[in-house]
């Protein structure tokens, strides 16, 4: 057998385990330790810090650290390092790479002291570090930064099978944080539904704003034949997706995937979120901040996600002199004299103190509005 073939029977074998881990878990905690868990199971490494990212901005809004214990001190230069030293790998880089994982023991062709941050890597026992992270659509959502102690570094093949996993993790991860942002009141404007529909292909159960968003598709009080065709499909093991146009110009998108796992009580049982597509978008609460125009507040997000000004310029369709003068304008708002000081502000600032408060992150990137208990 091929040593392609080889890696392509081990991606659908973790695929199908991942799939196995996520249903019928609520916990987003939970989550993410299972998920991790797999993928150490598979991978083999010894500590790891599986993190959701804003795609807005790649800044985390959320991690779980396994096989190391808390220490802000050293999280804290972990990241001023991330933002304001150059190195390989980083978060921003790998979110926009043709393969969305990399080692150090990779990039450094073996020389790990080439990069900034391993020296302090190094100083608690990591001997090397394999990061991916996970996006879908182009989008990411997660990130997990995985760690070895010993002296066997990540091998190429191990970065391409985590690597494999990458739309399908963040596609779990998202599709979990819809569904809790639908069942948490007053979290969003204009919130997603969720319907769960059971193995019979009768509803059992659905949020506050499904009924609004059937009926949308239908006009009438039943089941519209795409959320039917969507929970079939979804029923063979992999998730399936929609977009369906309405009436008024305007479209929804729909995404099914199975709550349980076969031989459980409600074997078959499969929940569709429905949401109106919206772009990941820099939060208002940071524009807010700094009093950021339409165009800034693009160019900031840009700057996040470590395009250069080429690059925004193409992709905003003005000139690089157009993009410099923005910047020029959004350095006196904010405060800062660089780009890395820019996105360290963004995380220290606005991300950093909702992580340590426990928020949840949302479905598009920024934190929900949750004033209850923090959530799991």
């Amino acid at each position: 057998m091929s040593g392609t073939k080889v890696m392509e029977e081990r991606a659908a074998r973790l695929a199908r385990r991942l799939r196995l881990t996520a249903e019928g878990v609520d916990d987003f905690t939970e989550l993410r330790v299972g998920l991790q868990r797999v993928l150490q199971e598979v991978v083999g490494f010894d500590a790891g810090a599986f993190g959701t990212v804003d795609p807005a901005t790649v800044v985390h809004t959320s991690c779980v650290l396994t096989g190391f214990d808390v220490d802000p001190a050293r999280e804290r230069m972990l990241f001023e390092a991330e933002y304001l030293v150059d190195d390989v790998n980083k978060y921003a880089a790998l979110a926009r790479a043709e393969t969305p994982a990399a080692s150090l023991h990779g990039t450094t062709d073996g020389d790990r002291s080439r990069s900034s941050r391993f020296a302090m890597l190094a100083s608690v026992g990591i001997a090397d570090e394999l990061r991916v992270m996970f996006r879908s659509q182009g989008a990411p959502w997660g990130s997990l930064s995985a760690y070895r102690l010993g002296d066997e570094p990540f091998t190429a093949d191990d970065v391409a099978l985590v690597a494999s996993s990458s739309a399908l993790v963040a596609e779990l991860v998202r599709d979990h944080l819809v569904r809790r942002a639908a069942s948490t009141p007053g979290s969003l404007a204009d919130p997603p539904g969720v319907v769960v529909v059971g193995p019979a292909g009768s509803v059992e159960a659905m949020t506050g704003e499904a009924p609004r968003w059937l009926d949308a598709m239908t006009g009438a009080d039943r089941l519209p034949a795409v959320v039917r065709s969507l929970v079939a499909a979804s029923r063979t093991g992999a998730s399936s997706s929609a977009r369906v146009p309405l009436g008024d110009g305007s479209w929804l998108a729909l995404h099914a995937s199975r709550l349980k796992q076969e031989g459980s009580a409600a074997d078959g049982s499969v929940a569709v979120v429905i949401e109106r597509p919206r772009p990941a978008e820099l939060s208002e609460v940071i524009v807010a901040a700094y009093g950021l125009t339409a165009r800034e507040r693009d160019i900031t997000a840009a700057v996040a996600r470590g395009l250069t000004t080429a690059q925004i310029a193409t992709e905003l369709g003005i000139s690089g002199y157009t993009v410099q003068d923005h910047l020029k304008a959004i350095f006196a708002k904010v405060g800062v004299q660089t780009r890395g000081e820019l996105n360290a502000t963004l995380h220290f600032t606005h991300y950093e103190p909702r992580v340590e408060a426990a928020q949840l992150p949302g479905p598009y990137g920024w934190f929900l509005d949750h004033t209850g208990p923090a959530p799991a």
